[in-house]
């Protein structure tokens, strides 16, 4: 087009040959516009340059010469002395299309989050597992400070001073039975209450025995407020719930040890003498 010469009354280059001039837009878009583009809108040959990366340069002396209806474009790949420069010149990519070629791919977001969810489930497992290995150790460790030199009877050299928190009337008389029997000497508390109370007012026990149910206080929130002022004295629950779960759950709140029920003489002696 632009060597053409029966055009260059319209278009042509700029004497310095890195710059073209549109001299009239509206006769450009009458009569070249079709000739070569098979269209007359020079607002879409501007913006045809322009996806091309072609500027308009404003305010140079060549529109002064040409006039003020002049347009004049530059493309530092497109000059008249350098064509080999003219492979330079690259179509931009659309916005849109920009937009999608950087969109995440669903399919690739399910999968990735698939494997994360894989690999949390694990962690997830592995911690348990180590958790409850933690909890099994530490309860052991317990037992063991507790544990006594066994001599003749019941294996404690001195019979120990009990106090049993439970509400069930036929539960109590079980335990202060079997207590009774083995020589123990102990207090009742009826509830988690009147556990704390006693605790706290200076009795010295050598374990409590904690029923978990109990009415006004239950037995892990007594035994929370007894952990308070008294971090040694062993408390054991005394409970139907005696899942690994619960057990977990009991030990963090500050219980010693578990005693599922129903128990009977030997395995409650086997337990306070730990």
């Amino acid at each position: 087009l632009l060597e053409d010469e029966s055009v260059a009354d319209s278009i042509r280059w700029t004497p310095s040959g890195d710059t073209f001039v549109v001299k009239d837009a509206n006769n450009f878009a009458r009569f070249v516009l079709p000739k070569y583009f098979k269209h007359n809108n020079f607002s879409s040959f501007v913006r045809q340059l322009n996806k091309y990366d072609f500027h308009k340069v404003k305010g140079t002396e060549h529109g002064r010469v040409y006039g003020d209806q002049a347009w004049e474009f530059h493309h530092p790949n497109f000059q008249l002395q350098h064509r080999s420069l003219l492979d330079g010149i690259k179509r931009k990519a659309s916005i849109a299309k920009a937009r999608r070629s950087s969109a995440p791919n669903p399919a690739a977001q399910v999968a990735s989050l698939e494997r994360f969810q894989s690999i949390m489930a694990d962690y997830a497992k592995e911690m348990a597992a180590n958790y409850i290995a933690i909890v099994d150790s530490i309860a052991a460790v317990r037992r063991a400070v507790m544990a006594q030199e066994q001599v003749t009877g019941h294996g404690w050299s001195q019979p120990p001073r009990v106090l049993i928190v439970e509400d069930d009337v036929v539960s109590r008389r079980i335990s202060t039975k079997i207590l009774q029997g083995t020589g123990c000497s102990f207090d009742v508390a009826v509830d988690g209450v009147e556990a704390v109370e006693r605790m706290s007012c200076g009795n010295k026990y050598d374990v409590v025995l904690m029923n978990i149910i109990l009415p006004n206080l239950d037995g892990i929130a007594a035994t929370t407020k007894i952990r308070e002022f008294d971090q040694s004295t062993p408390i054991i629950s005394v409970t139907s719930n005696a899942t690994p779960t619960d057990r977990i759950s009991y030990l963090a709140k500050g219980i010693t040890d578990m005693l599922p029920k129903p128990f009977d003489k030997q395995s409650l002696v086997g337990m306070i003498g730990r």
